[in-house]
């Protein structure tokens, strides 16, 4: 696929820029368990967890099943959860930045789900936060948290900060479902590091990558 057209890219965070280490699921849920216990004082570890590890299994997030039975906001659960993650779980790519030097022809802006304060952390501590400005980052309280997923809002907000044309951006992500809105704004969809729980790339995905060094080349060619 030509990508000669495409002026700025819009980079999904966790495990599209870096990877994470074995152990960071687990560590979702122990984290997502004590934000549970923190906002209700009355539930016991054991069940916090169970919540945790159950909520992860049916929707691969750590917070819905809680979030559901006791009726509390995402808004509420997002700050002190995304306090509580660990950036050690991050891998870095010691390759990464020299890689995205190569990229500099490009405008670049950071989409994610996460809160501020874990993607400042997560890329200072990869080696990548002189890379993307500060105030190119979008997070979900910049959006009324409402997720890629279900809403155009986190695309759009960083989009209106590039003086560019939908043809002209691309967006990369590792979770198809964070690609069907964009797609529909007419940005190029590129897919990394794709989950085999999401089965075979659908129409919305213009490219599908193996890892983040082929994603820039081809953005380089």
């Amino acid at each position: 696929m030509d990508l000669s057209h495409i002026k700025a890219v819009l980079w999904d965070l966790d495990n599209t820029l870096y990877r994470f280490s074995d152990d960071f699921i687990d560590h979702c849920n122990q984290a997502a368990a004590q934000t549970f216990c923190q906002l209700k004082p009355d539930l016991c570890e054991h069940e916090a967890r169970a919540l945790a590890e159950e909520s992860y299994q049916r929707y691969k997030f750590s917070g819905n099943v809680f979030l559901e039975k006791y009726g509390f906001s995402y808004a509420e659960y997002h700050f002190p959860f995304h306090e509580r993650i660990d950036v050690a779980d991050t891998v870095p790519d010691p390759d990464a930045l020299s890689q995205l030097k190569m990229l500099t022809h490009l405008e670049h802006r950071v989409v994610t789900n996460a809160s501020r304060h874990w993607a400042q952390r997560a890329l200072a501590h990869v080696g990548l936060s002189d890379f993307f400005e500060a105030h190119h980052i979008t997070v979900m309280e910049d959006v009324n948290f409402i997720p890629k997923a279900r809403g155009k809002d986190m695309a759009e907000k960083a989009c209106a900060s590039l003086n560019l044309t939908a043809e002209e951006i691309a967006i990369v992500d590792d979770l198809q479902r964070n690609l069907i809105h964009p797609k529909e704004m007419g940005l190029t969809t590129i897919l990394v590091h794709p989950h085999e729980e999401e089965g075979a790339a659908g129409d919305h995905i213009d490219y599908e990558a193996g890892d983040l060094k082929e994603v820039i080349e081809k953005l380089a060619a």
